[in-house]
């Protein structure tokens, strides 16, 4: 029923949206290197641990809670001196953005939010496979700042991962209306695993 309702979502929802600037196509990937805040930690962490390995690929997730996208960023050369290159790049950032931006007028948001995405492609490279998740909340005061991130986001070429519309179809929030449930993760990971196939 789960894989139904993640199937469904893509389908209606189109969740992963693809375009040219940073490719998602060419083939399966060796490792995929998943760069996130507080979704990808503990619950969310270990969901897309254990369905990239039912993929039988290697994933290595690096998150932190508070990331921001220039956090994540200057994170990049780390990982890769630590661990080695990923042909297979996912992007999970930009809840904290968004959040902390939320008092911010609209089109200083849609600007900085465009800046900050493109120095992250920038930095993870042109040679590589990125694919970029969403972000999402259902807090009424967020709602707007979040919009803003993912339009942002929409307008770079970068192939992105709808988790706002599969939270609107399929829910699983916890609490806060920002962070999920187990289930909430576990349907998160099935939608990025199935992105990067």
């Amino acid at each position: 029923m789960r894989r139904l309702v993640v199937a469904l979502a893509m389908v209606v929802a189109g969740l992963v949206v693809p375009s040219g600037r940073v490719s998602a196509e060419g083939g399966s990937c060796d490792r995929v290197t998943i760069v996130g805040d507080s979704l990808e930690t503990w619950v969310g962490g270990e969901a897309l641990r254990a369905r990239f390995a039912e993929a039988g690929v290697p994933v290595l997730v690096d998150a932190r809670v508070g990331r921001s996208v220039n956090a994540g960023r200057r994170r990049v050369a780390a990982i890769r001196a630590e661990h080695g290159d990923s042909e297979c790049w996912v992007v999970a950032l930009g809840t904290n953005d968004a959040w902390g931006s939320a008092g911010a007028g609209a089109g200083w948001r849609r600007s900085a939010f465009g800046w900050r995405v493109r120095a992250m492609l920038d930095e993870i490279g042109p040679e590589h496979r990125v694919w970029w998740v969403n972000v999402a909340t259902r807090r009424a005061g967020l709602a707007r700042s979040f919009a803003d991130f993912n339009a942002a986001l929409s307008a770079t070429e970068v192939p992105v991962v709808d988790h706002a519309g599969l939270m609107a179809v399929a829910g699983g929030w916890a609490g806060d209306g920002v962070h999920l449930s187990g289930s909430g993760y576990r349907r998160r990971a099935e939608l990025v695993a199935g992105a990067v196939g």
